[in-house]
């Protein structure tokens, strides 16, 4: 079995993805707080002295967008700070960034492309990739991902994304993290293009729809994602011998 160390169990996606982990293969250890604290060196040296995990899911995050412009050190501490102290103990770690990290000028982006966040949030998710990188092995997973049903009454129109309901994107990750042997060293994960208001409309009635420029802080008008590289890996559900859906 291997030894999995999950950072920010109890989040959305850490929830979520539990329910779609193959327990035969992994032995699952969650941390978050208040017992575990990512910024904390004594903390995370404790966890791993504790568990001694092969391969960490580091979910953990300050993911409050709009927060992040006025509560800057907070966010800095956990996201770039944070990462730092896990990557650094990290045998493999599997770090889970955002399509954010693209200015959303012309979309399709490839794991090449070259990032550049328009928030605060953004920019501290990839000093983050940068400080993953520290790891003795990493992937860096790029993706998007909503509460089922979607959580507010209205939804941009003229904002574009390759990510999903959260349930959709856990058993993407779920799979990745079996075959993390073999992950490359950066991976988009997406379910195709739509504009927001296309996904909020999918489990949400009487949507009022809305412009980017009406929004509280600066988003990313496109930031859909070229996932080919996913699709060509062709991983495959656990006994089932044909690939996953995509």
């Amino acid at each position: 079995m291997v030894k999995l160390l999950i950072t920010g169990n109890k989040g959305l996606l850490g929830t979520e993805l539990i329910k779609h982990l193959d327990l035969k293969e992994f032995e699952i250890f969650g941390l978050d707080r208040p017992e575990f604290d990512i910024t904390k060196k004594d903390s995370v040296k404790e966890a791993f002295k504790k568990f001694q995990p092969e391969v960490v899911l580091h979910l953990a995050a300050y993911t409050d967008v709009a927060a992040a412009e006025y509560a800057r050190r907070e966010c800095y501490q956990t996201n770039v700070h944070g990462t730092e102290l896990i990557a650094t103990r990290a045998p493999f770690l599997i770090y889970m960034s955002t399509e954010y990290v693209f200015d959303g000028e012309k979309g399709d982006y490839h794991e090449s492309s070259i990032p550049n966040p328009v928030n605060f949030y953004s920019l501290t998710k990839l000093l983050g990739e940068f400080k993953a990188e520290r790891a003795r092995r990493y992937c860096i997973v790029r993706t998007l991902f909503k509460p089922r049903p979607f959580e507010h009454p209205v939804a941009c129109t003229d904002m574009w994304t390759s990510g999903d309901y959260v349930d959709v994107m856990a058993k993407k990750l779920a799979l990745a993290i079996l075959n993390y042997k073999t992950l490359p060293k950066v991976l988009h994960l997406g379910t195709g293009r739509k504009n927001l208001f296309e996904l909020a409309s999918q489990t949400k009635k009487d949507l009022k729809p809305i412009k980017r420029i009406s929004l509280p802080i600066r988003l990313p008008r496109d930031t859909s994602l070229d996932t080919t590289l996913w699709e060509m890996l062709k991983y495959e559900r656990p006994n089932s011998g044909t690939p996953a859906t995509r």
